[in-house]
């Protein structure tokens, strides 16, 4: 529920945001940022480096107390009251274009969406398993304890007798983006609660949608109205679960059996059993009601991850070459900050940050480079990765000290994928809940249930609307009908991250220790594929609309094929 409390962090966090992309422009900066782009970026600012700077501060010098941490949350308010100032500018000039009766309703949707995530999380308590024992906990501990405490290990010793009872703590080596925000609300409000800190996950909403306005509005207003309600209206955000009917299937080696699928996605299973004569299933209850739940604006860290990442690649997008986008020195910066807030919000961020300055890195001209070393528009895209690289590292440096003391569990995927090459022994067990494969046929056995699973989850018109039908139709199109085209196309990395990202998930889900049947009831992988779910809007909408360049280029270059003449026999 929202407080006073939540309330002065949330400003806080805006205000303090507002000022570091003051500071950073200033230094660094000369391109002109919208006013929504400004506010989206001061939010993503002071929700990846607050975090950061809170748990810095907790793990050298212990839990802050009331008054201490008060007067943290004011000062770094204060400090950032100079950025409000910058909301006064404007951006870059755009083409002028009138309002059509489609926009206006458009931009109506947008407002009620926008707005009701807002409602939804500050009127609501926090009750999912994810939300109150993974995040709100390790929240109370950073608040009460600090790090390093016997809290957070696996199991204490004075536990040993209960250890068929479960874990004190579970996944404890998940990074404290969100506990910091619990610890900071605790901390104003004079009491650990829990519901106050949901009412800021709203604000994550507002991060996607001004990402996804500022990087699609040069393409038109529709485009950049169709993308934020897409993202607003994500059902996702809300719930979950709905009606359905149980029923169960598995491989003929008999790997793995699920209980997850819903009655909509009964019909996709029986044509895709037709087609690979891989999986049976009976039912084995009758149609259940459950009540809607929704992890994503529960307080979990999956939406954050999913717009802070969108931020961070984004913002290196426009520093990549033959993006078409106003870039500035600042942008470099600002990319790795929000990278760096990602990696703090959930494990995941970390990979995911890495897999993404891989494939920008792999877009770098880099036999320009080598010809031509002198030049600054070669070596830009370098350079905003090297920066970009160095500022998420240092914003998560802290934590990946912490890390290291802290016990892992039976998550070690690199070991598991290591032993699976045969370089290495397969990651100790831990208990009933280590399903780890010990060699790769058992890993491939998964194969099915793990596509199947992928296949069912964005097929769900009912969690996605028709967002990875979009996106499927458009990248498919353009694939089959303009494949150059799409290698040259300015989106062409964050399609490839996004792609990246569904098969880094599929290769974790084949070595995962989790029983896959009991993974799919916590909605996963749908919570997997939404971390990207803001990139794959920015590339539908990017590859259904052209800029008016794109456009001109590609008249060009279908002028010069037209003119091409014919070879002599």
């Amino acid at each position: 529920m929202i407080t006073p409390a939540s309330l002065l962090v949330g400003f806080a966090l805006w205000s303090f945001g507002l000022g570091v992309l003051a500071l950073i422009e200033r230094l660094w900066g000369g391109r002109p940022r919208s006013r929504v782009e400004r506010l989206g970026l001061g939010l993503a600012l002071g929700l990846s480096i607050v975090p950061a700077l809170w748990t810095a501060i907790v793990a050298v010098g212990g839990p802050l107390s009331n008054g201490a941490g008060r007067w943290l949350v004011i000062g770094l308010g204060l400090v950032g009251l100079p950025g409000l100032a910058s909301l006064r500018r404007g951006g870059a000039p755009l083409p002028r274009e009138p309002w059509r009766p489609t926009q206006i309703g458009l931009a109506a949707g947008c407002l009620f969406f926008l707005g009701f995530a807002q409602v939804y999380t500050s009127t609501l308590p926090m009750h999912l398993f994810d939300p109150v024992f993974h995040f709100a906990y390790k929240g109370k501990l950073v608040h009460e304890e600090g790090f390093g405490t016997e809290s957070w290990m696996v199991i204490p010793p004075e536990l040993e007798a209960h250890r068929s009872v479960g874990r004190p703590i579970t996944h404890p080596n998940y990074p404290p983006g969100i506990p910091a925000l619990h610890a900071a609300v605790a901390t104003v409000g004079g009491h650990f609660d829990e519901d106050a800190t949901r009412s800021l996950m709203g604000l994550y909403v507002l991060i996607g949608a001004a990402v996804l306005w500022s990087v699609l509005r040069p393409r038109g207003r529709s485009p950049a109205l169709y993308g934020v309600l897409m993202l607003a209206s994500l059902p996702l955000l809300y719930y979950s679960r709905l009606p359905y009917n149980y029923v169960s299937w598995s491989t003929d080696a008999g790997v793995a059996e699920s209980q997850f699928v819903e009655s909509l996605t009964v019909v996709p299973l029986e044509l895709l059993r037709s087609a690979a004569g891989l999986l049976v299933w009976d039912d084995v209850g009758t149609p259940g009601w459950r009540m809607p739940d929704g992890w994503t604006l529960d307080g979990a860290g999956d939406l954050p991850l999913a717009v802070l990442l969108a931020a961070g690649a984004v913002l290196l997008l426009r520093r990549s070459p033959g993006s078409g986008l106003d870039s500035d020195r600042a942008d470099s910066v600002l990319a790795g900050l929000c990278l760096g807030g990602a990696a703090l919000v959930k494990n995941e961020g970390l990979a995911l940050a890495a897999v993404t300055f891989a494939i920008f890195g792999a877009a770098i001209p880099w036999r320009r480079i080598v010809r031509s070393s002198a030049d600054a528009a070669h070596t830009r895209p370098l350079v905003a990765l090297v920066v970009s690289g160095f500022t998420c590292a240092l914003l998560i440096a802290p934590w990946l000290a912490i890390r290291g003391q802290i016990p892992s569990i039976d998550e070690d995927y690199p070991r598991a994928l290591a032993a699976l090459a045969g370089l290495g022994e397969p990651p100790p067990g831990a208990g009933v809940t280590n399903n780890t494969p010990t060699d790769l046929a058992g890993a491939l056995a998964r194969l099915p249930v793990v596509l199947l699973g992928f296949a069912t989850s964005l097929g769900h018109v009912l969690r996605w609307d028709l967002l990875w039908v979009v996106f499927g139709a458009a990248a498919g199109w353009w694939t089959i009908r303009r494949p150059l085209a799409l290698m040259r196309h300015p989106m062409l990395p964050l399609l490839i991250l996004v792609v990246a990202t569904f098969a880094m998930y599929a290769v974790i889900l084949l070595v995962t220790p989790w029983d896959l049947a009991h993974l799919y009831t916590t909605t996963i992988p749908g919570r997997l594929i939404l971390h990207v779910a803001p990139l794959a809007i920015v590339v539908s909408m990017s590859l259904l609309w052209a800029r008016g360049r794109e456009r001109r280029g590609a008249a060009v270059q279908a002028s010069s094929d037209n003119n091409t003449p014919e070879p002599s026999a």
